[in-house]
């Protein structure tokens, strides 16, 4: 009841501003000649609206402790709706249609349970100053709020007085909830601004989630939620175009947040905020990916940007492949068995890591680049392991890249002599990547926008 004499107080001291901002209209011309027709508009027209959601008899969603989960899916509440007169109280006789809007979240639909007046979808029939309806709402999170606006029409223009609900509480997305789709190449969130759920204090201990960060690249890094078993969609990018600073492997965040944008169908978080919560943390070792699903996308996509092991793996370098290898590092590896009929294979990055892990029979004046080439070049090189970051790039061929860390991915025996120097001082400045991989930076003219 305090909560409701409170928005009464408001609406009345909103009345007192609207007739003070009015009344020196009263004889603008269209007016009758004692301003008769405006004051009967202004008497009629609402001040504002009580916006009351039903939370059903659990009241879930009423407060931090007992708030909604977050989910993609359609989700559906119940509303009733107020008039209040000019003078703040109830029993206005407003008839009309209200605009719907919804924040956080996505308006899907509504239905009113008034068929007079007849309302188009996305808004809410009011007659007499009272009505009841449903809204339908999905991808809404944090403090979800419901605002009815009487925005008219362009036959009848609106007051424009609105009434909002009280905050619903949902819990932010979990990355698994941001990464997982049908699709190895689109988010269910993309292009939406989104707050991850990690670490926060603020929040209650069955909510808080272990998202640590796995590795770090010249520009961004890697975070898992090691609360979910690993391959579940539980890894992400965050793309912050250079090296970020005052973060380090083994951090846990107390908050991620970031715009969601699939690059080349790889999933990462660009423009992105973060706070560290504590340090020293452990990843989870790395997962060995069997050779079997390599070509499966649906399947490989639940383990995208994740720290993983493959196994039993050699080179398969042609001399074709050279250009790619001398300007980007990159390499196809094949692994014991098939994938869906043909020999299982990836590619693999290191030049951005470690550069010293090389093939000479690709430099150009390798006795390899003349015929005839002696017996030794493009040899599969074996390894018994090799681990990385799992990343996706729709246009390469295997899609599926394993991007090296450090040296300490190799096996002991095929780490390079400079392997301890790669460690005290990593290599920083632009990554190399393919063509298609490339960010271009647009230039500038002053007094025009970047193209």
């Amino acid at each position: 009841m305090a909560a409701l004499r409170n928005k009464e107080a408001l609406y009345r001291l909103g009345a007192c501003l609207a007739l003070l901002m009015t009344a020196s209209c009263l004889d603008q011309e269209g007016a009758g000649a004692d301003g008769s027709q405006q004051e009967s508009e202004l008497v009629d027209a609402p001040l504002g609206f009580i916006v009351q959601v039903d939370l059903g008899e659990g009241l879930v969603g009423l407060s931090e402790e007992l708030s909604l989960p977050f989910t993609v899916e359609d989700r559906t509440f119940d509303l009733t709706v107020d008039a209040l007169g000019p003078d703040g109280s109830s029993g206005s006789n407003f008839t009309g249609c209200l605009t719907i809007h919804v924040t956080t979240g996505v308006l899907e639909g509504s239905t009113s349970s008034l068929s007079d007046p007849d309302c188009p979808s996305g808004t809410l029939a009011v007659a007499d100053g009272y009505g009841t309806g449903t809204v339908t709402i999905s991808r809404a999170y944090d403090r979800l709020r419901i605002w009815l606006s009487d925005e008219g029409s362009a036959e009848s223009p609106g007051s424009f007085a609105t009434g909002a609900s009280d905050a619903i509480f949902v819990r932010h997305p979990t990355v698994t909830q941001l990464q997982q789709s049908d699709s190895a190449i689109e988010s269910p969130l993309e292009r939406e601004y989104v707050p991850i759920l990690g670490w926060d204090p603020e929040h209650p201990e069955k909510y808080r989630r272990q998202l640590i960060v796995t590795s770090i690249t010249n520009d961004g890094f890697y975070v898992t939620d090691q609360a979910n078993s690993p391959g579940s969609y539980n890894s992400l990018f965050v793309f912050s175009f250079s090296r970020p600073e005052g973060i380090e492997v083994g951090d846990r965040l107390k908050s991620l947040a970031g715009i969601v944008a699939e690059f080349l169908g790889f999933t990462e978080l660009q423009f992105p905020t973060w706070e560290v919560e504590s340090r020293g943390h452990s990843p989870r070792a790395p997962s060995v990916i069997p050779p079997g699903i390599v070509c499966e996308d649906s399947r490989m996509e639940a383990w995208e940007s994740s720290v993983v092991r493959l196994e039993d793996l050699s080179s398969d370098l042609r001399p074709s492949d050279c250009e790619d290898l001398n300007e980007y590092g990159q390499w196809p590896a094949s692994l014991p068995g098939t994938c869906g009929g043909a020999t299982a294979r990836v590619n693999v990055v290191n030049i951005n890591t470690v550069p010293s892990f090389s093939f000479p029979e690709c430099e150009e004046s390798s006795e390899c680049q003349t015929a005839p080439a002696p017996s030794w070049c493009f040899q599969p090189r074996q390894l018994d392991y090799l681990v990385g970051i799992l990343r996706h790039t729709r246009y390469a061929s295997p899609p599926w890249i394993l991007e090296v860390r450090d040296c300490l991915d190799f096996p002991e025996a095929h780490r390079p002599d400079d392997c301890e120097d790669l460690l005290l001082e990593p290599m920083s400045g632009p990554r190399h990547s393919p063509r298609y991989e490339q960010r271009q930076v647009p230039s500038c003219v002053e007094g025009e926008l970047p193209r």
